[in-house]
């Protein structure tokens, strides 16, 4: 069963496997001790591993929908779990920015809480659109959600971890 070529090509294939099984290790670590690990080296296209998942951040125009030329800016980071983006509330009282309804959230720890909601117009760079913004508070954290993007007709390109144009589904 176990002929010379069998055994050369197990020996030769071992330095792979094992180290294979020593990434997955530390990653099980990892996870258990609920730490982030960046692994070093070159994967398997040369290309050097060692990045963290980053987060994406987009500094964005917003406008008054009922008077454009009352507008700020505010660096959002991207969300494309998170349907609303949370603007803060002081910049939309500055630009005038009224709430229109009230609605209810949940956070990840389940915890439910009630911020204002209104729809304001968004600029990323020549992309436009309007969409819902929910006013945060000072410990929420600013974010562009996923109904602003579409609207802007923008996606998350996770290669170069920029926003980039995408094809709009008329469904």
């Amino acid at each position: 069963m176990w002929g010379i070529r069998s055994y050369l090509l197990f020996i030769g294939w071992a330095p792979y496997y094992l180290n294979l099984l020593y990434d997955v290790l530390i990653i099980y670590k990892a996870e258990v001790r609920n730490i982030s690990v960046v692994m070093k080296g070159k994967n398997k296209g040369g290309e050097k591993r060692g990045e963290k998942m980053g987060f994406i951040h987009a500094r964005v125009k917003i406008r008054n929908l009922t008077d454009p030329s009352k507008y700020g800016e505010v660096e959002l980071m991207v969300d494309t779990g998170a349907l609303y983006s949370v603007v803060p509330g002081v910049l939309l009282n500055e630009i005038e920015v009224k709430p229109k309804r009230r609605r209810k959230f949940m956070l990840a720890n389940g915890e439910m809480i009630e911020r204002d909601v209104s729809d304001i117009f968004y600029e990323f760079n020549e992309f436009e659109g309007a969409a819902p913004a929910i006013f945060g508070e000072s410990k929420d954290n600013p974010v562009l959600g996923v109904t602003a993007l579409e609207a802007m007709g923008l996606e998350v390109d996770p290669i170069t971890k920029k926003l980039k144009p995408t094809t709009l589904l008329l469904l």
